[in-house]
């Protein structure tokens, strides 16, 4: 789907358009030269520039395939005509706009570089160039024309831009870093200059140095939403709280708090502006996380409406018609068919995470007893990287239908769930990164269910179910969902686990020696006979009213420690300085380091309870769990769901 910049674009050149019509320089000259055109081409232009304007009315009225159809024969008819050389530039771009609206996007890039060719200084068509071989990770390629760009128009602060991006795509920070103070030298106040410099400390965890830089952007675009996003992770990511906190219960009414106001605007009609997930990971609201989780999914509709031309993009906001809808797109005549004969049920499973990711680290294997002879066909729909990694590998093998789809447009990927006839589409992303919702929203497959990957619903009738258990989607919370629970049986977690075949631990029960051998000793734990607290989650899930609970075990539980893990240099510094105004000494907490995954879980085993801050289906838990040899755990101290506190006796 064609992204906003594009929309831009696309106005800008329908503007063009519009000037062309009203201005024709090259008629203008001849006739001030008393010297008239030779009549085919003047009448050439004239269709040309009338098919221009139409086509652009076309596009915008969401009918993108006649549009192509006008592009071309426009720039077919000022072919060889040197005099309107700018404008067949123009005209090829808005042609490669049109064919990415379409989901070429290959055709697409073919078009623009054409268009670059015939005028170098025609900056958007560059840009759109540079995007295009960004996204496809063709960062080299890319920085080749934003350098190209930059040297032939040294003021335009966009190529400048584009060089420090790719240049950080390839892990050059130096010259990205350079590339934006070049830019802010040309424009000071140039937001995503400024943005981009911040996020390239931020990703050399130079937080210190990027906090600043992000508050500035936040003076020069107060409201724009991207800071506002931004704030809240750097401020999560090493838990500097303050006020206004964002996750705060104190500050999350009234007008005082900059990241509500900042999700609740455009609602209902438009898109929030802040993402689902950081929502979820910041504020425990789950009516406004259900709001805004239902408008992202309504944008994906409109979105695709307009990509199967059943919707228009409204001209005042370059966004989608807000009366966009998906009417029925796909038959299911494939799926009567092939469940007769087979008496098998076909499943299909949606991801982009069959790589190394701790989803394939946790599914791999479940799908093997239905290969050999199980009542289940299972057909995995894979749209992401292929990284050749054992986890992969061992869930290629184990799927009896694996489709490696990988920069396939939403709607090919939709039209080969629908031609396998899959009774039921199961959906592993919702409101994720690298999300499918444009797929669901076609709906290729009769039922369409959400499983594993995001803490709520999904919203605007995009899946009929959403796949829970009794603890994570407790049934009384079913309002904050718009689809149906399916919970999983009493005893079983929807959660699915398979650590004894892990290529990277090994076979057997327990791989690793007991507590008693000297190799514990490089386990990465706090030193001390006292209870061992060990959290490992992100440090943005540990929110002040949760750090307050574990301050409070800490001083109930004499010399006991907690292990967090600290991805950032600053998170220590700030946690200690929070546990001492909390009456805890700061020495009392460990600040344990990113390890592989081998490390990661011998210092789980040596750990004698484990604190999980986690955000589950509807609402956030903080839990303590006791790990055994196994890593199985039990709840034991106290359990936060909601605002609902449950109490459970304890036992170290």
């Amino acid at each position: 789907m064609a992204s906003a910049w594009r929309r831009r674009r696309w106005g800008q050149l329908a503007l063009a358009a519009a000037v062309l019509v009203l201005l024709d320089p090259g008629a203008h000259a001849a006739r001030k030269k008393g010297a008239a055109a030779h009549p085919p081409a003047e009448q050439r232009v004239r269709e040309a520039t009338q098919r221009q304007a139409a086509a652009v009315e076309l596009a915008n009225a969401g009918r993108v395939a006649e549009a192509v159809v006008e592009f071309q024969a426009c720039a077919d008819l000022l072919d060889g005509l040197e005099s309107r050389r700018i404008q067949r530039a123009q005209v090829v771009s808005m042609l490669g706009n049109a064919k990415t609206l379409m989901g070429d996007i290959a055709q697409g890039l073919e078009h623009w570089i054409r268009a670059v060719k015939l005028d170098p200084l025609l900056a958007d068509a560059r840009q759109n160039i540079i995007k295009a071989l960004h996204d496809q990770g063709r960062y080299a390629e890319a920085l080749k024309y934003a350098r190209k760009g930059a040297k032939l128009q040294p003021d335009h602060v966009d190529f400048l831009v584009s060089v420090g991006d790719n240049c950080k795509a390839v892990r050059n920070f130096t010259c990205a870093k350079s590339s934006y103070h070049r830019a802010l030298e040309v424009d000071p106040d140039h937001f995503v200059a400024t943005f981009s410099l911040a996020v390239a400390h931020r990703d050399l965890m130079e937080l210190n140095e990027a906090l600043p830089i992000f508050e500035r952007a936040g003076q020069i675009s107060p409201a724009n939403p991207a800071v506002v996003n931004a704030l809240a992770v750097v401020r999560g990511d090493t838990c500097l709280w303050g006020k206004p906190d964002f996750s705060d219960p104190a500050y999350t009414e009234g007008k005082g708090n900059r990241f509500i106001r900042t999700a609740k605007s455009g609602l209902p009609e438009r898109q929030s502006p802040i993402h689902p997930l950081l929502l979820a990971y910041y504020l425990d609201d789950p009516e406004l996380l259900k709001a805004v989780v239902a408008s992202h999914a309504r944008l994906a509709e409109r979105e695709a409406a307009v990509y199967v031309g059943q919707g228009s993009i409204d001209r005042e906001t370059n966004q989608p018609d807000v009366n966009a809808r998906v009417r029925k797109y796909f038959t299911f005549e494939n799926v009567h068919k092939v469940l007769l004969p087979s008496h098998r049920l076909r499943v299909g499973y949606l991801t982009a995470d069959i790589h190394d990711h701790p989803t394939a680290l946790l599914i791999h294997g479940m799908f093997l007893p239905q290969k050999t002879g199980g009542k289940i066909e299972v057909y995995m729909y894979s749209y992401g990287p292929d990284d050749g990694s054992a986890y992969r590998n061992l869930i290629k093998r184990e799927c009896e239908h694996f489709k490696h789809l990988e920069r396939k447009p939403y709607l090919e990927i939709a039209q080969e769930i629908n031609r396998d006839g899959v009774h039921i589409l199961v959906d592993m992303k919702q409101h994720t990164e690298s999300h499918a919702l444009h797929v669901l929203a076609l709906h290729p497959a009769p039922v369409q269910v959400a499983w594993l990957g995001f803490p709520g619903g999904v919203g605007n009738g995009l899946v009929q179910h959403v796949v829970g258990d009794a603890v994570v989607s407790p049934p009384e919370h079913a309002q904050w969902l718009e689809e149906r629970l399916a919970l999983m049986p009493m005893q079983v977690s929807y959660q699915v686990n398979n650590y004894k075949r892990d290529p990277h631990i090994g076979t057997h029960t327990n791989p690793f020696p007991p507590p008693s051998d000297p190799a514990w000793r490089t386990a990465d734990v706090p030193a001390g006979n006292g209870v061992r607290y060990t959290m490992l989650n992100h440090a943005r899930k540990m929110k002040p009213q949760r750090f307050s609970s574990c301050m409070t075990i800490l001083e109930r539980v004499p010399e006991s420690t907690l292990s967090v893990l600290s991805r950032h240099n600053t998170t220590g510094d700030n946690l200690r300085r929070e546990s001492e105004a909390r009456g805890v000494r700061g020495s009392r907490l460990h600040m344990a380091a990113v390890l592989g995954k081998r490390e990661h879980l011998r210092r789980m085993h040596v750990s004698q309870v484990y604190v999980w801050c986690v955000v589950v289906r509807c609402v956030c838990m903080c839990v303590c769990l006791r790990v055994s040899t196994r890593l199985c755990a039990r709840v034991f101290e106290r359990v936060w769901i909601g605002k609902q506190r449950v109490q459970v006796r304890m036992r170290v």
